[in-house]
């Protein structure tokens, strides 16, 4: 008599057989011999005895590197403000996993989420939308764990099947934590090591005891000035450049263990309940509904769907025609559109997944016809209703441009047709792999909306429709906004001499404001907008920082007050200088120089003498906004008023901008 037992291993296979008496007498000890600090088990069942883990050399070395990984995490995780250091550990995270699990006798199917990882964790350095970073470091993480799941005998199928559900809830929430303490018995298998958990909680022990009396001393300690001020430079300190990297640490820890855990699950497999067959049992036993009951219940929505259809004939027809419906707006006609879609989207996906789950199949084991013929339906009424939303969209995009959340609206509608078209073959074709299927579908659309740099796009089609006269207005705030992937498109606009100059101007804010917050780049739209900025003329840098700071001052913290005399009259100068070259001009953190020397002061005087010399040339009291006069070899002079104090002497304030041709200086003089 053969008595096996199914483990459900990847495959849903794996009979391990046993001897009928030697399996009770294993129940016998195991229920008569708990071991110390175990409840028995119920009568009848056996406890397996529970192999110890054990740990090669190479894996209590990667228990280590699994903590340091789990900080690289922590300090990655906002990957838009560090795009170039996402794509490191992007590539540190999956060569982490290769070297642990190795290439040898890994399932084909994994293959594919780390390619398509790689792949798109490129829109990290070709792109910089925030949004679709973001987006784009997540699909990595969870390409990651389904690496892990997938790659080995964890697996539930051999590729994206019915159980597609089951193997990602898997992979997340159960293989990670089914080994999560991996990386601690790891490191307690070394010499010594069984002694280091405990010597760090003894220290984080301390460290928690000392917190109290630390507390203590420092409220007596705080009546004297110099010791809270030293304090407090020291723990502006300790917060910026050290205590956010313990904060890291602390967090990267559990991450690591996570990481470890979902690898060395997968390089270790064992029998457990969440198996092929039970999922698939699970599964059958939710098909208790009869076909014909789902088709019965759905038929009164599908008629209201009918005379839906023929009741919006007329927006269908202005639609064909591109003409606008009476009493809409396009952008009330293109949300109207949409949030219709949605609705209908969602109500119909529910349909067709309690359709799927509840319905009973055919006694040969087949989906009932009924259920392929009301989801054929369902899907074709949801690809009718996105057509017709996406033409809205278009028609509106086409008057008012693109945008993000435009360009967002169109993709999504376009996957939601793509998806449910494949939905429509899956009836078709039933050896069609839906869920291997519908993942190409969507990670080759994400891979086509997240690495191209759609900010350049969206700007690029923007001053093009503008140019061309498709469009009345160019929104340049909103480029401004975008990414620096506007840049190189709001410089050309800044040269364009056939753009009006209020947009012209409009744009030299938004690089005055580019220039002002730039940083070093970390990704090619960042290297192409500072190759686009430094291909203007200085003069038109100038112009720009001029323009940003005088809408938005920068509080320059290490001004000092001058007083300066010239012809008898004084003023409060309040001096800044850019220390670095032409570029320096727009950086955010400027170095200032004093006017402590007495030959400075009256360098100052000197180029003030001649600018008040150049005003009275022009016979003007100052040099109105947006104006320059060349003086030669002094440099050149711009002066904008600038609302200050008005008091009995001072009732006008001004801004002066010095720019020195010899040193390449900027020296910024508030004049009051």
């Amino acid at each position: 008599m053969d008595n096996s037992f199914n483990f459900g291993t990847g495959n849903g296979t794996g009979n391990v057989s046993c001897d009928v008496a030697g399996q009770q007498r294993e129940n016998t000890s195991a229920i008569t011999q708990p071991a110390a600090g175990e409840a028995a088990p119920f009568r009848g069942q056996s406890r397996p005895a529970k192999e110890p883990r054990t740990f090669s050399a190479k894996e209590k070395a990667m228990a280590w590197l699994a903590v340091l990984l789990g900080y690289l995490f922590c300090r990655t995780f906002w990957v838009w403000q560090k795009p170039a250091i996402g794509l490191i550990f992007t590539f540190c995270l999956f060569g982490f996993g290769l070297v642990f699990l190795g290439i040898q006798n890994r399932k084909p199917r994994s293959w594919f989420y780390l390619v398509s990882a790689l792949v798109l964790s490129t829109a990290l350095f070709f792109s910089a939308s925030p949004v679709l970073l973001f987006f784009v470091f997540g699909y990595v993480c969870l390409a990651f764990l389904m690496f892990c799941q997938t790659g080995s005998e964890t697996a539930l199928e051999n590729r994206a099947g019915q159980l597609y559900v089951f193997e990602t809830v898997k992979a997340v929430f159960v293989s990670p934590f089914k080994s999560f303490g991996a990386s601690f018995n790891a490191i307690g298998t070394d010499n010594g090591g069984k002694k280091l958990g405990k010597t760090l909680l003894i220290i984080l022990a301390g460290l928690g005891i000392a917190i109290i009396p630390t507390i203590i001393v420092l409220r007596l300690l705080s009546f004297d000035g110099n010791f809270t001020g030293i304090l407090g430079r020291i723990s502006t300190t300790l917060f910026d450049k050290i205590f956010s990297h313990v904060w890291s640490l602390l967090f990267g820890l559990p991450i690591g263990m996570y990481v470890y855990g979902a690898l060395y699950t997968s390089a270790h497999p064992r029998p457990d309940s969440f198996n092929a067959e039970t999922c698939t049992d699970a599964e059958n036993k939710m098909k208790f509904a009869p076909a014909l009951v789902g088709a019965v219940a759905i038929a009164p929505l599908l008629f209201l769907y009918f005379v839906f259809i023929a009741a919006q004939w007329d927006y269908y027809r202005a639609i064909f025609e591109s003409s606008l419906p009476a009493a809409y707006t396009f952008a009330e006609f293109a949300r109207n559109g949409f949030f219709r879609l949605c609705l209908v989207a969602a109500i119909n996906v529910v349909v067709l997944v309690a359709l799927r789950v509840f319905s009973r199949k055919t006694k040969s084991g087949r989906i009932s016809p009924v259920v392929k013929v009301y989801t054929v339906i369902l899907s074709l009424v949801t690809v009718i209703i996105s057509c017709t939303a996406i033409s809205q969209m278009i028609m509106y995009v086409s008057q008012y441009g693109l945008t993000r959340l435009r360009l967002y609206t169109l993709w999504f509608m376009a996957v939601l047709v793509l998806l449910f078209l494949v939905i429509i073959l899956k009836q078709l074709i039933e050896k069609l792999p839906f869920a291997a299927a519908a993942l190409t579908v969507f990670v080759v659309c994400f891979g086509l909306l997240a690495v191209p740099d759609t900010d350049a796009y969206i700007a690029r089609h923007n001053y093009d429709c503008y140019l061309s006269g498709r469009t009345q207005e160019l929104d340049t705030e909103y480029l401004g906004k975008l990414s620096p992937s506007s840049v190189p498109v709001l410089c050309e606009i800044v040269k364009n001499g056939a753009v009006p100059g209020d947009v012209r101007s409009s744009a030299l804010f938004e690089l005055g404001r580019y220039a002002a917050e730039a940083g070093r780049p970390q990704n090619l739209p960042e290297l192409l907008a500072e190759r686009a900025y430094d291909g203007l003329d200085i003069d038109t840098r100038l112009k720009a920082a001029r323009s940003y700071d005088n809408l938005y001052p920068r509080n320059y913290k290490s001004c000092q007050t001058q007083y300066l005399g010239s012809d008898g009259t004084y003023y409060d100068l309040y001096v800044s200088a850019y220390a670095e070259q032409e570029r320096a001009v727009i950086t955010d953190n400027p170095s200032y120089v004093v006017l402590s020397s007495r030959q400075m002061i009256d360098e100052v005087k000197r180029r003030l003498d001649n600018y008040a010399a150049a005003c009275a040339s022009a016979g003007k009291d100052n040099i109105v906004p947006f104006s320059s006069v060349d003086l030669g070899d002094a440099g050149r002079f711009y002066i904008a008023p600038r609302g200050g104090v008005a008091t009995e002497d001072r009732l006008d304030a001004h801004v002066l901008y010095l720019y020195d041709t010899a040193s390449g200086q900027l020296v910024v003089l508030y004049m009051f």
